[in-house]
């Protein structure tokens, strides 16, 4: 028997690589994020649902597990993508505890709160000493604000704590005015843990001599973020597990399926922005339920603790909604497919599919070339794969895109490896450099070896920009 523990991207390849034909059973964890399916940029969510749908149609499957918090529709979603009728099993008890505090202010005066689900109404204490607190509504990091979250991080100094911010950029400036305060504050005499040396010297060595974390890691401060390399994030998360880092900034990488359990989570606001833009994006509530669902780590802990440093940017905008729900373990249901999208774009896409026009850059483009994909490798059996995710198009339009996409000048082994391009990119791709360019180098001691590989980038560039 074996045992395949892998990422969807990775999904993708090794159902066909290994030559997989049967499964005894699939399980697929945090399929709350499918929901992102034909967006414009959620490549992820894209992939997983092509594999799943890819499962549905290719593999035999004894049984399947679809797992995900807060859903209030998972069997739904199972019949979305599989088409058969699910058992759904769902708990109301969380593993922990869930408590979050808050500072507010009201009339000049500063409050504590704790919200609790076995509490209908939060818990208050006045703030006597409140010089620290500063930056409530606002979403800039100044030295004020940083001396406000600093004083709190601080005041949890045995704890692991998962610092929430906005953005990368501010993950990392937040992480290096930590370290800076830490080493202002700490003892000169203090001993260095010598497993964060060691992981310390790792990053060097990997990274860079100059990377900034692996000062950091030293005094157990880290940053985790999309843009980290990846096995620096998968050694920043075997360490925290371990409770050798105590502090993280994270950004919104905590809720896609990362095992970063803490003993509390610090967030100041629900934006994921620190400077104000013409259409803000702000945590969901059922987002911000998620990330809470971080704090306190199963069979170790019986409580965790989010603490929220400006209660006021949480505030419902509906003004009727009662208090005690401004903390609320949201849920929501979940739609997949490619359905709406076609339709919303129906003019546009088959317009570009009419045509036969190579599109460069548009909101449509995922649709298009998922179309054109399906139709180039599955021929007439595509048009079922198209209808069974919601893609409808008309039989004479059809009939027309089959011929177009058959003459097509490119193999459908090099579509199969480059699946999430268009066919018709690829065709013009490999004309490209079939005429344009000497082979690509045999060898790492070839002489022209970056001079070939320069041109190589170039003429992406400048043919496929976007």
């Amino acid at each position: 028997m074996f045992i395949y523990i892998v990422t969807q991207e990775r999904a993708l390849s090794i159902f066909s690589e290994k030559g997989i034909e049967t499964l005894h059973i699939l399980i697929v964890d945090e399929i709350q994020n499918i929901e992102r399916v034909a967006n414009e940029g959620e490549d992820r969510a894209n992939i997983l649902f092509d594999v799943l749908k890819d499962v549905k149609n290719d593999l035999k499957v004894n049984k399947i597990v679809l797992s995900g918090p807060r859903l209030k529709n998972i069997a739904n979603v199972g019949f979305e993508i599989f088409g058969e009728t699910s058992d759904e099993l769902t708990s109301e008890a969380p593993p922990v505890l869930s408590l979050t505090y808050s500072i507010s202010e009201h009339k000049k005066q500063y409050f504590l709160k704790q919200y609790s689900p076995i509490l209908k109404q939060p818990l208050y204490l006045k703030i006597e000493n409140s010089k620290k607190i500063y930056g409530l509504g606002g979403s800039m990091y100044n030295e004020k604000f940083n001396n406000y979250l600093h004083s709190i991080i601080s005041k949890l100094n045995d704890s692991i704590n998962i610092i929430f911010s906005p953005t990368t950029t501010q993950a990392r400036k937040s992480a290096k005015a930590f370290y800076s305060y830490l080493k202002q504050h700490q003892s000169k005499n203090k001993s260095i843990d010598q497993k964060l040396y060691e992981l310390s010297k790792y990053i060097k060595e990997s990274v860079h001599t100059s990377y900034d974390l692996s000062d950091y890691i030293v005094e157990g401060v880290a940053y985790h973020t999309g843009k980290t390399p990846s096995h620096i994030r998968k050694c920043i998360e075997i360490a925290s597990s371990e409770g050798i880092i105590k502090n993280l900034f994270c950004t919104t990488t905590l809720m896609q399926g990362v095992n970063l359990p803490a003993n509390n989570i610090v967030i100041r606001n629900p934006n994921l922005f620190t400077k104000k833009k013409n259409m803000p994006v702000r945590l969901t509530a059922y987002e911000f339920a998620n990330l809470r669902g971080r704090a306190g780590r199963l069979l170790i802990d019986f409580i965790g603790r989010s603490i929220v440093l400006d209660e006021s940017s949480f505030t419902c905008i509906d003004e009727d909604q009662k208090q005690q729900t401004l903390f609320k373990d949201d849920y929501k249901e979940i739609h997949v497919g490619y359905g709406d999208t076609y339709s919303e774009n129906k003019e546009f896409i088959d317009y570009a599919l009419e045509s036969k026009e190579r599109i460069e850059d548009n909101p449509s483009k995922y649709i298009l070339t998922y179309i054109r994909y399906i139709l180039f490798i599955y021929k007439d059996n595509g048009i079922k794969r198209l209808q069974d995710v919601g893609i409808i198009i008309a039989p004479s339009l059809l009939k027309k895109i089959l011929n177009d996409i058959s003459k097509i000048d490119v193999s459908a082994k090099l579509c199969l490896k480059n699946r999430y391009w268009d066919p018709l990119d690829l065709a013009y791709l490999q004309s490209i450099y079939g005429s344009e360019i000497q082979s690509l180098p045999k060898s790492v001691w070839d002489v022209s070896l970056c001079e070939k590989i320069l041109n190589c980038l170039k003429i992406m560039r400048q043919k496929f920009p976007y």
